[in-house]
């Protein structure tokens, strides 16, 4: 993962998309994670830099994407994506 840094502004993460393999090496990028990177997120506030993310913290920005959209049905459909992406990771289907 780049640290970039232009005047006082530091910025986490890399220009292009990680692949599947690359991104299994990264570590979260969440200040003080030291979980294995699964996904990756693209910030337009940090330059769109892709930057690494967990399990769990991936499926927490969705949580609160949803809720911060108002979304109707936040808690279950972010319910179901952590069920759905914790069984994959545990069966491997």
């Amino acid at each position: 993962m780049a640290l970039e840094q232009s005047g006082s502004t530091v910025t986490i993460g890399r220009r292009k998309p990680y692949t599947a393999i690359g991104i299994r090496r990264m570590k979260c990028s969440v200040a003080g994670c030291e979980n294995r990177a699964e996904h990756q997120w693209n910030c337009c506030a940090n330059d769109n830099l892709w930057m690494p993310l967990c399990l769990d913290h991936d499926i927490e920005l969705n949580a609160k994407t949803l809720e911060w959209m108002g979304h109707p049905n936040a808690t279950e459909l972010s319910r179901d994506y952590a069920a759905a992406l914790r069984q994959k990771r545990d069966t491997g289907i």
